[in-house]
């Protein structure tokens, strides 16, 4: 869905870049096409635990973009530069989130991008794809209504998970599928046939008179002239006329104002970028593991299996900053011990006792019940845990 809601981009940009190449439609087709690398990145920001294989992987969806055809150069910059906006949003969401997963664009901002798209065409001239942005709205909308199926069955059950009855999930399930397939079936047929009317030319009317009004308010809070004209003084030497005297130059003293200008612009750029190359390299070297595959160090079978606690440190920025990043980078199980010590060293118990407590102790100290188990699953078990078990931890925390 949300590629789709740039391809009325791609519309508009192949028209206003008539001056770099002839316009020529982009596909429809191409562009879903080019949503399946975009859904491959949700799998790589879940199972990639190493930067070098996820920023291998990230980049080879790039080249996905790049090989899938196109026009004109034009059509393939736009699409590259979508799929670079998706590559930098995947990697956002792998650091900054704990689930990777992606959240639909809103409706009313997917349409105001249709309709801003569409109004630019309009005004450059071009209403042989009108088709084409209904289309792709069309779709955008009807893809909406599955997600929006999706999220409240995934709600339903989160909240009846761990009920004591037996509920037919997988009936419930195909039974709302149906019902949004036949939805979205029927509505799209609807759209697609109320669309061929000129409904919306007088809205786009309507709107050009609107940014037309703005632009003149904003214009008339401008300054206005005295209206007089200026006067050319014309020179007589003799019996013919001077040529008009030449610009003077610039004042010295803004000819050095403007180099120490561009002086000190350019020392800025080169300091945030020397800090943010350092940081970065310090980020990798502290949280980021690149191991090998199979050398995983090997404990001695006699090491107390006693989660090691210690003190919590001081509450700085830097240092939860620090705690945030690498808690991205952790699994199921990880996350659970994490959350574990970070509870127990917030909680009020005696910190000379506290490295002897279990976690059925600390559990009867802090009243939490349920967080023993969860926490001993992650630890002992050999069952791997998953994104539910964390989830509960949650809950508990």
């Amino acid at each position: 869905m949300n590629q789709l809601c740039f391809y009325p981009l791609a519309l508009t940009a192949s028209t206003l870049l008539a001056a770099l190449a002839p316009a020529s439609r982009p596909s429809l087709a191409l562009w879903m096409l080019g949503a399946l690398p975009v859904f491959f990145l949700y799998y790589a920001r879940k199972r990639c635990k190493h930067l070098s294989v996820l920023l291998l992987l990230h980049g080879l969806v790039l080249a996905c973009f790049y090989i899938i055809p196109a026009a004109n150069g034009v059509n393939r910059g736009i699409r590259l530069l979508v799929g670079a906006g998706f590559v930098i949003y995947s990697l956002w969401l792998r650091f900054r989130t704990e689930d990777f997963a992606s959240d639909p664009l809103p409706l009313p901002l997917a349409a105001g991008i249709a309709f801003l798209c569409l109004f630019l065409q309009h005004y450059q001239g071009n209403n042989v794809w009108d088709l084409y942005y209904r289309m792709s709205l069309i779709l955008v909308f009807l893809l909406y209504a599955v997600i929006l199926f999706l999220q409240s069955y995934e709600d339903f059950l989160t909240v009846n998970r761990l009920s004591t009855g037996k509920i037919p999930f997988q009936e419930i399930f195909r039974s709302g599928l149906h019902s949004t397939a036949a939805f979205v079936l029927l509505s799209g047929l609807l759209l697609l046939a109320v669309s061929q009317f000129a409904w919306l030319k007088p809205f786009l009317r309507l709107l050009r008179n609107g940014l037309a009004a703005i632009l003149r308010f904003l214009f008339g809070l401008l300054p206005m002239d005295s209206g007089t004209e200026a006067v050319v003084v014309e020179q007589q030497a003799g019996g013919g006329d001077m040529p008009p005297m030449e610009a003077e130059d610039p004042f010295i003293l803004w000819v050095i104002l403007e180099y120490v200008a561009m002086i000190a612009l350019l020392i800025v750029c080169v300091f945030l970028l020397y800090r943010g190359i350092r940081k970065l390299i310090t980020f990798l070297r502290d949280r980021m593991q690149f191991s090998l595959p199979g050398t995983v160090s090997e404990q001695p079978e006699s090491m107390d299996k006693r989660e090691h606690l210690e003190a919590a440190p001081e509450n700085t920025a830097a240092k939860q900053k620090q705690k945030w990043f690498s808690f991205a980078f952790l699994d199921a199980g990880q996350k659970i011990r994490r959350m574990y010590q970070k509870k127990i060293n917030a909680s009020g118990l005696a910190k000379m006792s506290l490295p002897f407590y279990t976690a059925r102790d600390a559990e009867k100290s802090l009243d939490v019940e349920g967080m023993a188990e969860i926490y001993e699953k992650a630890r002992y078990s050999d069952v791997p845990c998953t994104d539910g078990d964390v989830r509960q931890m949650k809950k508990y925390m």
